[in-house]
C-alpha cells in the first residue's frame, strides 16, 4: 500500500480548516465539524475526483480526492496560470503527483466513458472563470490520458450528493458515500494549490453541478 506524503505542519492545516469553515459560512452553507474518528485512513494514493459515485463501487479503496482528479490539479495550480492547460502542464502535474507518492486519476461515467466528469464538463464549458484556461481540445485530453497511463475509472449511476465533506487530516479522507462529495484539502495544499482557489472552485463546482441543492458542508481538522 502506498499513501501520499504530506509536508505541511498540523497548525497550518488547522488554520486552513478554520478558514474553509468561515468561507462556507459566509456563502450561506450549514457547516458542521466532521469528527476525526469518522474518517477512514487512506488505503491508496491515486488522486481521484470528489464525485460521490465512487461510493457506488464495491470494494473501492479510500484515495485522496480533488474535484477533477488530475484535471483539477492542472486547472487550479498557479504554475499554469499564464500558459494555461497544455500538454506540458499535464505532464508537469503528473510529475508533481509522483514526487509526492501519488498517481493521477480521472473518471468517466455511463454517459461518457472518457469525459463524463462534471468538473471537466464545467472546465470545457468555461463555467469556472477563475481556473487556468483549457488550451487543448477534448480529444487531446483523452489521448494524453491514455499516453500517460492515467488511472481511469468509469463511475456507475447518477449523482445523489447532499453534502460536501472535506478533510484536512493527513493520512485520512472522508468515507466513500454516494450521498456525499468528498475532498482532501491537505492534499490540495501539499500540491501547491492555494487555499482560496481550492475553496472557491470547490464551492462553484458543487453549486453548478447540483443547481444549489447541496447546502451542507462538513469539515475535519487535525487535533
Amino acid at each position: 500500500m502506498k499513501t501520499p506524503e504530506i509536508y505541511l505542519p498540523v497548525e497550518k492545516l488547522r488554520k486552513a480548516a478554520s478558514a474553509t469553515e468561515k468561507f462556507y459560512l459566509k456563502k450561506g452553507y450549514f457547516v458542521q465539524h466532521l469528527p476525526m474518528e469518522s474518517l477512514p485512513p487512506l488505503q491508496d494514493s491515486v488522486l481521484e475526483c470528489g464525485d460521490g459515485r465512487y461510493g457506488c463501487m464495491a470494494d473501492r479503496k479510500i484515495n485522496p480526492a480533488l474535484f477533477g482528479g488530475l484535471w483539477g490539479v492542472v486547472a487550479l495550480h498557479p504554475a499554469f496560470r499564464q500558459k494555461g492547460i497544455t500538454e506540458d502542464a499535464i505532464k508537469t502535474s503528473i510529475d508533481m503527483l509522483i514526487q509526492r507518492k501519488m498517481l493521477p486519476g480521472i473518471h468517466g461515467d455511463n454517459h461518457d466513458e472518457n469525459l463524463g466528469c462534471g468538473f471537466l464538463g464545467l472546465l470545457m464549458q468555461n463555467k469556472l472563470p477563475e481556473v487556468n484556461r483549457l488550451i487543448i481540445n477534448p480529444e487531446q485530453l483523452k489521448s494524453l490520458a491514455k499516453e500517460f497511463h492515467v488511472h481511469h475509472t468509469i463511475l456507475p449511476g447518477e449523482h445523489q450528493e447532499q453534502v460536501l465533506r472535506i478533510s484536512f487530516v493527513p493520512g485520512y479522507a472522508p468515507e466513500l458515500d454516494p450521498a456525499a462529495f468528498r475532498l482532501t484539502g491537505d492534499i490540495a495544499l501539499t500540491l501547491g494549490i492555494p487555499l482560496d482557489i481550492f475553496n472557491l472552485i470547490s464551492e462553484q463546482t458543487i453549486r453548478l453541478l447540483t443547481q444549489d441543492n447541496v447546502k451542507q458542508v462538513q469539515i475535519a481538522a487535525p487535533f
